[in-house]
């Protein structure tokens, strides 16, 4: 007797214009989103996360989407700032190990630091946001990226970041569950500030592309 496995039910990818709704995600299931083309202030790197090249790319992105939220608001536009978001190329086995965060000596880092840029604002203006900070070697990699991320998955994790591999471990059994597999770079949403917030109370959403498995 032959015995046929009953194919995963197709997935329904949330869809939205919002990005923050998007984020949206929870501990005790893993949400299906499908993210739309969007702007970002970007900066590259390869140093290890938490070293000073990374602090700096961090505080770039940073000083100029404010810059931007402040001439925007100059011209009676409210557009709040977005939050840190992170892409790492990390291999399956490297986001499974149990150094989650990757601080294994033998990781070879590639990073891409974003923060969303605003509808409203310009070309002209996100140009002149980046040229009136200071011309750091660390500014002058910082550029616009149009992205399209796509269908995703992602949950919630709360916690240190080096904690975070239980949580992975849900997200990844979700997507092969769903007849999926993992597609691109493995991307972090930084919720709050753990300097702040307690390395216990961080809240992170972690997204993976995915595509139909094959």
């Amino acid at each position: 007797m032959t015995t046929l496995l009953r194919r995963p039910d197709p997935v329904a990818f949330d869809t939205d214009d919002d990005l923050h709704r998007l984020a949206s995600a929870r501990r005790d299931r893993v949400r299906f989103v499908n993210v739309p083309a969007w702007r970002y202030l970007a900066l590259d790197g390869t140093e290890q996360p938490g070293s000073e090249g990374y602090q700096l790319a961090i505080a770039a992105l940073f000083g100029t989407a404010y810059r931007l939220h402040f001439a925007l608001k100059a011209r009676g536009v409210a557009a709040p700032v977005g939050g840190l978001e992170g892409l790492y190329w990390l291999t399956p086995e490297q986001r499974m190990s149990d150094d989650a965060t990757g601080t294994a000596p033998d990781v070879e880092w590639r990073w891409r630091m974003l923060i969303a840029v605003p509808p409203e604002a310009t070309e002209d203006e996100v140009d002149a946001a980046v040229r009136a900070g200071e011309p750091t070697d660390v500014l002058r990699r910082l550029y616009l990226d149009r992205w399209t991320e796509g269908p995703s998955a992602q949950i919630l994790h709360v916690g240190p970041y080096e904690a975070e591999r239980p949580t992975l471990r849900r997200l990844a059994d979700a997507i092969t569950a769903a007849g999926l597999r993992p597609r691109g770079p493995h991307h972090e949403i930084y919720l709050n500030d753990p300097r702040r917030a307690g390395p216990d109370r961080t809240k992170t959403v972690l997204r993976q592309g995915v595509e139909a498995a094959v």
